[in-house]
């Protein structure tokens, strides 16, 4: 549970008195304190939970005040506090808790939807330790409140009764599992010991009166992949719209580079007009088109209008990329292209995700174009004589190769390491094309890990081939 605490506070420097604490607390909220478990172990002794905890608090909607929540006040389980026992300044004259109780879900994917099991359920009244005395206990050194503080009971664990009898129920998954050593069954057949990606925690509680509930709300969070940003395009990042605007992405839908930095746009939120350009009708030949596109006659051409009114456009899509790195990267977003932060883990990051994503852009994609194809006849591939199409296939299988010895040097979440990068962005359009070209891609299992990494992400959804207006049958 979270505390609020309001009111007229007493002066800088003057502790809370237990018994005047009431008078502070304004109301409660349900809390999830989200905790990294593979830090935690490893800090809370001798440190305490420091970095494994700070990142991320979860609360329900509604704050529930001490007034209304006065027709369920109750003795708590353990009625008297004598162990340990309780020194005077915290000494409680009004020793009660909440009968309120609270209960956590996990809604987990399932292949025709999503799944609720309650993994946890439990009774504010199991608390030794009362909002109260928490409250004095913090500022008994002088520490001040200003009003609007939120403060955390801790874990709730307690006994339930149920249909089995009594049992522990324990408030924290790491205490359920007991660091992965037990299994947390689910409804639907299967098993967590950690939360995973797509999972959705849900905390609720209520005090049941006669003929009437008092509610707190969900208090709700569902965990994303890392790298994880808002979906679906919108408005270009705060702060750097003004500087580009009437962006136009000229592309095919089906385009691997074109798709690159439809996904750069989605991940930075920057909206933009699509205008097709009809590949295989030849479009991107036509006079005007090649004018448009500083005479290259490829896609993706990236347009857009400054702050002075000046047009710009800009071809290749990792200059476009660059481009909208460098417009609306920074702390809100980070970057596609990791920017050389002086350390040399910096440096072979931004290094490992260029050299993967060159080995692509230009080892690799360049070879399988219509027109390559069209133009190799005959080619000499290791002994054999093939054709255009296997000349790109065995371009193809040569690049996948090389990358899946790169990524698997990284060792990270993602092509490069453990951030996604213009790495992961080039990656993922290639795997797609090289299944048009009937490669099995069993032989590259770091690969895979990587696509099914991003295609959690929105930006990778909102982007793929299948989610543009102008897509045609295959």
């Amino acid at each position: 549970m979270g505390v609020f605490v309001g009111g007229n506070l007493p002066p800088l420097g003057r502790p809370i008195k237990v018994e005047e604490a009431e008078d502070y607390i304004f109301g409660y909220v349900i809390l999830n304190d989200w905790s990294a478990r593979d830090i935690q172990p490893w800090e809370y002794v001798p440190l305490g939970p420091f970095t494994a905890k700070n990142f991320a608090t979860t609360i329900s909607p509604w704050v529930i005040t001490p007034e209304a929540l006065e027709p369920f006040v109750c003795p708590t389980s353990a009625v008297v506090q004598t162990d340990p026992e309780v020194l005077p300044y915290l000494r409680d004259p009004n020793y009660t808790s909440y009968d309120l109780k609270l209960a956590v879900d996990l809604e987990t994917p399932v292949a025709d939807g999503t799944t609720v099991t309650t993994i946890a359920e439990t009774n504010f009244k199991h608390m030794y330790w009362t909002a109260r005395q928490m409250l004095a206990h913090h500022s008994v050194t002088g520490c001040s409140f200003n009003p609007g503080d939120l403060y955390g009971s801790g874990t709730i664990s307690g006994t339930i009764d149920n249909s089995e009898g009594k049992s522990i129920n324990y408030g924290s998954l790491l205490e359920q599992c007991w660091r992965g050593s037990n299994d947390i069954p689910l409804k639907d057949g299967g098993t967590r010991k950690f939360i995973r990606d797509g999972d959705n925690v849900i905390m609720h509680g209520h005090c049941q009166g006669d003929g009437f509930r008092i509610g707190f709300g969900e208090c709700a969070g569902v965990i994303l992949p890392a790298g994880s940003f808002d979906s679906a395009p919108t408005k270009a990042a705060e702060g750097s719209s003004a500087s580009m605007k009437d962006i136009v992405l000229s592309s095919y839908w089906r385009s691997s580079c074109s798709w690159r930095v439809r996904i750069a746009l989605a991940y930075h939120g920057v909206a933009f007009e699509n205008k097709p350009v009809y590949l295989v009708e030849g479009k991107q030949h036509t006079p005007e088109y090649l004018e448009h596109a500083n005479g290259m006659g490829q896609v993706p051409s990236f347009t857009f209008t400054d702050e002075t009114g000046e047009h710009h456009t800009v071809t290749q899509s990792l200059a476009i990329i660059d481009l909208l790195d460098s417009m609306f990267g920074g702390t809100r977003n980070g970057y596609l292209v990791p920017p050389a932060d002086g350390t040399t883990a910096g440096a072979l990051l931004r290094s490992r995700a260029l050299q993967i994503a060159e080995v692509v852009n230009s080892g690799t994609q360049p070879l399988q174009n219509l027109s390559v194809m069209k133009s190799v006849k005959v080619a000499d591939v290791e002994g054999q004589k093939v054709d255009g199409k296997g000349f790109a296939t065995a371009a193809l299988s040569k690049g996948m190769a090389v990358c899946e010895k790169l990524v698997g040097q990284a060792q990270g979440h993602f092509a490069a390491g453990n951030a996604l990068t213009v790495a992961d962005v080039c990656l993922v359009p290639q795997l797609y094309n090289a299944r048009r070209f009937g490669i099995d891609l069993s032989q590259y299992p770091n690969l895979l890990q990587v696509e099914a990494a991003c295609s959690e992400l929105p930006c990778f959804k909102v982007a793929h081939p299948d989610s543009q207006p102008d897509a045609q049958p295959a």
